[in-house]
C-alpha cells in the first residue's frame, strides 16, 4: 500500500478557510484517488473524504468529520489563527488517511 499526495490547494481569508487535497492510494497495483475537503467559516466546519469512481467519473462520499471521531467546531465566537487552522487540517488529514487505509487492509 503506497500513499502519495497530489494536488493541494489552500485559501484563508477573513473568517473563511478552505483546504483541498488529492490523495492517491495504490493498492495491489491499482491507484484509488481520494479528495479530502476542509472548510471552516463563521460558526461552522466541514471535513469530508470522497473516492473517485473512475468507471462512472464521479466522487462518492467515504467519510466525514464525525466518522473520524471529531466534532464540528461550531462556536461563532471562536476566531482561530492560521497556524491553529493548519494544525486542525493536518490532524484531520492524518485521521482521514488512517481511515481510508483501514478500508483496504485485509
Amino acid at each position: 500500500m503506497i500513499l502519495t499526495e497530489g494536488l493541494h490547494t489552500y485559501t484563508h481569508s477573513g473568517h473563511r478557510t478552505t483546504d483541498t487535497k488529492i490523495i492517491n492510494l495504490a493498492v495491489n497495483g491499482v491507484t484509488i484517488k481520494f479528495k479530502f475537503s476542509y472548510e471552516a467559516f463563521n460558526a461552522g466546519e466541514n471535513f469530508n473524504g470522497e473516492a473517485y469512481d473512475n468507471a462512472n467519473h464521479k466522487l462518492n462520499p467515504v467519510f466525514n468529520i464525525n466518522d473520524l471521531g471529531y466534532d464540528r467546531e461550531c462556536n461563532a465566537y471562536a476566531i482561530y489563527t492560521e497556524e491553529e487552522l493548519k494544525g486542525r487540517i493536518a490532524t484531520l488529514t492524518r485521521e482521514g488517511i488512517k481511515f481510508i487505509k483501514s478500508l483496504y487492509q485485509y
